[in-house]
């Protein structure tokens, strides 16, 4: 009978629109949790405290992270949309800041030391990894970089190597007076 079929195509239809509710669902729990994880890496970048700038293709910085702007004093104005030449301005020769793909030809990564300069015009020393970020059809679509302020470090470790350096001298001299004083 016609009631019958009706019955049985709103049961069918029911049936289906249950499970596209069960699969939209699953969706967006799925989608919250990816959302969520965008959420936690944002933060542990943002958080980070080492700096983190990201530029374009074309090395304009699109974001750096808040140590950047602590470390380097430099504002938001200054540094958006400009370039990392910004950071070593007296360097003339192509390097990682003006020329990122340059160093990167031959290798997926650089990591060394760098000088930059900081807002008031004094350098710093960072320890700097730079990465291509690529997307899913392998495109390079902009360049991290990573940089840890070493300055100091690099100063203690200068310290370190001259007080054994006078420790040694120190040893010497101690040797020669001695055998000076006492000769054979």
């Amino acid at each position: 009978s016609l009631a019958e079929q009706l019955e049985k195509r709103v049961q069918e239809r029911a049936a289906e629109l249950h499970n596209t509710n069960e699969r939209l669902y699953a969706e967006l729990a799925e989608r919250a949790r990816a959302e969520e994880l965008i959420r936690e890496l944002s933060q542990a970048v943002e958080q980070s405290p080492i700096m983190v700038m990201i530029t374009d293709i074309k090395s304009n910085i699109e974001y750096v992270n808040k140590i950047f702007f602590k470390t380097t004093g430099f504002s938001t104005e200054e540094i958006i949309n400009n370039t990392p030449a910004v950071l070593n301005p007296d360097e003339k020769n192509r390097n990682i800041f003006s020329a990122p793909g340059d160093f990167l030809i031959t290798q997926n990564v650089w990591n060394g030391e760098a000088r930059v300069t900081i807002r008031t015009g004094n350098k710093i020393l960072v320890r700097c990894c730079l990465s291509p970020l690529i997307n899913s059809e392998n495109t390079v679509t902009h360049y991290i970089y990573v940089m840890e302020d070493i300055t100091e470090k690099k100063l203690i470790e200068q310290r370190l190597i001259q007080s054994e350096k006078l420790v040694s001298l120190g040893q010497l001299a101690a040797s020669i007076a001695h055998e000076l004083n006492n000769p054979i």
